[in-house]
């Protein structure tokens, strides 16, 4: 399932027409119709929509195996009007390093692509009296 389709299962679950979310995103209903079908989104806005709608952000971002099998049955148990429920606060510290640790891991993947690459644009075109192309380096 797709962030957009999350965001609208998300929306009609909590009880929210387009222009009842629109109103409280501050925003026009055609904003809300484009988020929901098809247009992207930043994750700095999924935290934004997540709040309003009581479900966790890294689940309506990430379209990955682990998130779109996440149980949402909090959706309604959250009041969207909180502002400083300290669960939620840790929750979003917990996503954070989530999501760091997944930046971090993509980061040194790319990495050992990058490393791979050099080595072998390396090896196909060694530089004439460099010492290292022959050694490997």
């Amino acid at each position: 399932m797709t962030k957009n389709l999350r965001l609208k299962e998300s929306r009609i679950k909590s009880g929210l027409n387009q222009e009842q979310f629109a109103e409280k995103l501050g925003v026009k209903t055609s904003y809300v119709t484009m988020l929901e079908n098809g247009k992207g989104f930043s994750f700095k806005k999924a935290q934004e929509l997540a709040k309003l709608l009581g479900v966790d952000a890294e689940w309506l971002y990430f379209d990955d195996k682990e998130n779109t099998q996440k149980n949402i049955k909090g959706t309604l148990s959250h009041n969207p009007e909180t502002k400083s429920d300290p669960m939620q606060s840790r929750e979003l510290i917990e996503m954070q390093k989530k999501v760091i640790e997944m930046q971090e891991a993509e980061i040194n993947r790319l990495k050992e692509e990058l490393e791979k690459l050099h080595d072998a644009i390396k090896h196909e075109n060694p530089v004439k009296g460099n010492s290292h192309a022959s050694s490997g380096r």
